[in-house]
């Protein structure tokens, strides 16, 4: 909870305090491999259906928000960076979390609530 509490207070502190042209970009600068993903999914007993790259673009256009179909498929991508909020994080002595098994459940258990 007490961290939970301490990232919002960032936030505000962030809003509170940003110029009026700033825009920070919340998203994490870590990443997996498709072979690193199948492995973390596998060791935490996900079944995963692998499927050719038409298949998996066709199931992305039919379920997907416009925004991840976006940066997904690499089509028109925003030219955007996220250089400012990773050096703001920084200044606060922040960085996003390693992805690995801890993460990948937390994820899986959020997905699962929403079903």
């Amino acid at each position: 909870k007490c961290q939970i509490l301490c990232y919002n207070n960032y936030i505000l502190n962030l809003l509170e305090n940003c110029v009026s042209q700033s825009i920070y970009h919340i998203l994490s600068d870590k990443a997996v491999t498709i072979s690193e993903l199948k492995t973390l999914l596998k060791f935490l007993n996900c079944d995963i259906l692998e499927v050719d790259l038409k298949t998996f673009i066709d199931e992305l256009s039919k379920h997907a928000d416009e925004y991840s179909k976006e940066y997904i498929l690499s089509n028109n991508l925003n030219a955007y960076t996220q250089d400012l909020t990773m050096q703001k994080m920084k200044s606060l002595g922040l960085e996003w979390s390693s992805i690995d098994v801890s993460y990948m459940q937390k994820v899986l258990d959020i997905i699962q609530k929403l079903d």
